[in-house]
């Protein structure tokens, strides 16, 4: 009876850990903008070259909250949107 019970605990308890890790990366893959041409369509509405190299003026003197992963800037929508919002707070007060 025992070693029902503790499979029973094992089996929920894996199920609860697995569950979360598998949301977490299914929503860190839709609040992931990959490159600076994603960017700038979020921000922009178009990827145009004269976009691009402003996401990668922004990007360098760290005015939006981006980072780099190997060789491409990556931006989270939810970020970006937050930091407008706080500027545009900020503006306000």
């Amino acid at each position: 009876m025992t070693t029902l019970k503790q499979a029973i605990i094992e089996a929920l308890t894996k199920a609860a850990v697995e569950e979360p890790t598998q949301a977490a990366a299914a929503s860190l893959a839709d609040d992931l903008l990959d490159g600076v041409g994603a960017i700038a369509k979020f921000m922009y509405g178009a990827d145009t070259p004269k976009n691009r190299r402003w996401i990668y003026h922004l990007h360098a003197t760290k005015q939006i909250p981006t980072f780099r992963m190997g060789n491409r800037v990556q931006a989270r929508p939810s970020r970006l949107v937050r930091h407008i919002e706080e500027l545009e707070n900020a503006r306000a007060a």
